[in-house]
C-alpha cells in the first residue's frame, strides 16, 4: 500500500488555500468556467478595451471535472483563472482552457504576459502552463512558466512574455495547466493562472492621428506666416 507524507500536502492545501482566499478576496465579477462554457457568457475589462469569449475547457485525470470549481475574472487590462489545481502521489492533473480575445475598435494587443503560483515539494513534481496564440488556427506566438523539483532542487520560471507584431485586434488563447506528481511523496500544485496584454491603438489609427497631428502643425505655420 502506498504511503503519502502528509507534510508536503499539508505545504500544498495552505498554499492552494491561500492563493484561493487572496483572490476571491479581490473579486466580486467571478464567472465560474461553466458560465462561461457552458452557458456561453464572456466578460470585459472594467476599461472596456478587451473582450474575452468562445470560450472552451477539457479537464483529465486528478482533477475536478466540474468546471463550477474554476473560475474566471478580468484585471487590468487581462485575465485571472482561479482553481484548485494540484496532484499528488503519482497523480497527473490536466486542464485545457481556450478563447477569444477581442481589442475593442481601433485598438490592438501588442504583447501578452503569463504568470502563475505553481509549488512542487519532491522529485518529480511538475507544475506547468503552456500557450499558445493563434490567429485564424495559425499558431503566431508562444509562452512557457513551470517549476519542478528534481534531485532535491527546484526549478521555476513562473512569468513570460511576449510581442505580437503586428499588434493583433482578434486572436485565440490555448492554454494548458498541467501537474505531475511522479513520485508517491511528491506534490505539485497551482491555484491561480494570471494573464496580462498590452493594448495600444491600431497600426492604422496610430497612422491617422500622426497625420491629422501633421496637418494641425502645418496649419499653425500657415496662419502664423
Amino acid at each position: 500500500m502506498r504511503t503519502i507524507s502528509s507534510s508536503p500536502l499539508r505545504r500544498a492545501g495552505c498554499l492552494v488555500a491561500l492563493g484561493l482566499a487572496l483572490v476571491v478576496a479581490s473579486s466580486a465579477t467571478a464567472l465560474t468556467l461553466r458560465d462561461l462554457v457552458v452557458g456561453g457568457a464572456s466578460l470585459s475589462t472594467e476599461s472596456g478595451n478587451l473582450t474575452f469569449g468562445n470560450f472552451d475547457a477539457v479537464v483529465s485525470g486528478a482533477l475536478s471535472a466540474d468546471l463550477e470549481d474554476y473560475t474566471v475574472e478580468t484585471r487590468g487590462e487581462g485575465l485571472v483563472i482561479v482553481g484548485p489545481v494540484g496532484a499528488v502521489g503519482g497523480d497527473v492533473g490536466d486542464l485545457a482552457v481556450s478563447f477569444d480575445v477581442w481589442a475593442a475598435e481601433g485598438l490592438a494587443v501588442s504583447g501578452v504576459s503569463l504568470f502563475f503560483n505553481g509549488a512542487v515539494s519532491g522529485d518529480g513534481a511538475l507544475a506547468a502552463v503552456t500557450e499558445d496564440i493563434l490567429v485564424e488556427g495559425t499558431p503566431l506566438a508562444d509562452l512557457f512558466v513551470h517549476t519542478f523539483q528534481a534531485g532535491g532542487e527546484v526549478f521555476a520560471e513562473k512569468l513570460d512574455s511576449t510581442g505580437l507584431v503586428p499588434p493583433l485586434a482578434h486572436f485565440r488563447v490555448l492554454k494548458d495547466i498541467q501537474v505531475l506528481s511522479a513520485g508517491v511523496d511528491s506534490v505539485a500544485t497551482l491555484s491561480v493562472v494570471s494573464q496580462e496584454f498590452a493594448v495600444i491603438p491600431e497600426p492604422g489609427t496610430m497612422l491617422l492621428l500622426g497625420a491629422g497631428l501633421a496637418g494641425l502643425a502645418l496649419a499653425g505655420r500657415t496662419r502664423r506666416s
